[in-house]
């Protein structure tokens, strides 16, 4: 432990891509001091967003949730898309 008292870190989200999340997934693999992921899923895209969380992401002990950038999004009501309303019920 550090003398701040901090012994782990949590990656965090910073791309709306599977690619950001994996890479952050194979880190916390290969090193103790990373206690935990937050990554990302297609919201828009329910079946997918489904399918990469059981297949995968849940399966992963340091996968602990997810974001969406959606300040990128153009549309402002993009979180009350149904698709992304559905999105959001797989979680």
């Amino acid at each position: 432990m550090l003398k701040s008292g901090i012994d782990r870190t949590v990656l965090v989200q910073s791309a709306n891509s599977f690619e950001d999340t994996d890479s952050m997934l194979r880190h916390a693999a290969a090193h103790a001091w990373i206690g935990a992921v937050v990554g990302w899923v297609p919201l828009e895209d329910p079946k997918e967003a489904a399918r990469k969380l059981d297949e995968e992401y849940l399966l992963h002990p340091k996968f602990t949730g997810m974001r969406h950038l959606n300040h990128d999004e153009a549309d402002p009501d993009w979180l009350i898309r149904p698709t992304v309303l559905a999105g959001l019920k797989e979680l």
